[in-house]
C-alpha cells in the first residue's frame, strides 16, 4: 500500500494542506457572496432613497398647495359655488356609505385590528386606514395625558 510508504507526519501535513485549501476556497466563495450582497444592498438603498425623495417632493408640493388654499380661505378669496338642491342630495347619498365605512374602520381600529385588515374589510385604502390609526393613537395619548 502506498500510504504505508509515507510517515504519519507527511500524511498529517498533506491533510492539513488539503483542509487549508478547502478553507481558502470557502472563504473566497463567502467573499464573492458578500460582495454580491453589498451590491444588492446598495441598489436597494438607492431605490429607497429615490422613493423617499419622490415622497418628500410630493409632500412639499401638497404642503405648498395647502398653505396657498389656507391663505385664500383666510383672505376670503375662494369663490363659493351655488349648488343646486338635487346636487346636494346626491352628494349626501354618496357620502353616507363612505361615512359608514369610515365609522366601521374607526371602530375596528379602536378594537385593535391591523390597518391592512381594516382597509380590506371596509373598502378603504391602506393609507387611509394607517392615517386613521395614527390619528386615533394621537387622540388616545392626548386624552390620557
Amino acid at each position: 500500500m502506498w500510504i504505508l510508504e509515507y510517515s504519519w507526519v507527511e500524511i498529517g501535513v498533506a491533510l492539513a494542506f488539503g483542509l487549508s485549501l478547502l478553507a481558502n476556497l470557502l472563504a473566497l466563495a463567502g467573499l464573492a457572496r458578500g460582495r454580491k450582497q453589498a451590491r444588492l444592498g446598495a441598489a436597494l438603498q438607492e431605490q429607497l432613497e429615490q422613493g423617499m425623495q419622490l415622497i418628500n417632493s410630493s409632500s412639499m408640493g401638497m404642503g405648498r398647495k395647502l398653505l396657498h388654499l389656507e391663505r385664500q380661505l383666510q383672505d376670503n378669496e375662494i369663490p363659493t359655488l351655488a349648488v343646486a338642491p338635487e346636487t346636494t342630495e346626491a352628494r349626501a347619498s354618496q357620502a353616507a356609505p363612505m361615512d359608514e365605512s369610515l365609522q366601521d374602520a374607526a371602530s375596528l381600529l379602536t378594537a385593535g385590528v391591523a390597518p391592512d385588515e381594516v382597509a380590506r374589510r371596509c373598502g378603504i385604502s391602506r393609507a387611509e386606514a394607517a392615517l386613521m390609526k395614527l390619528m386615533h393613537s394621537q387622540v388616545s395619548r392626548a386624552t390620557a395625558a
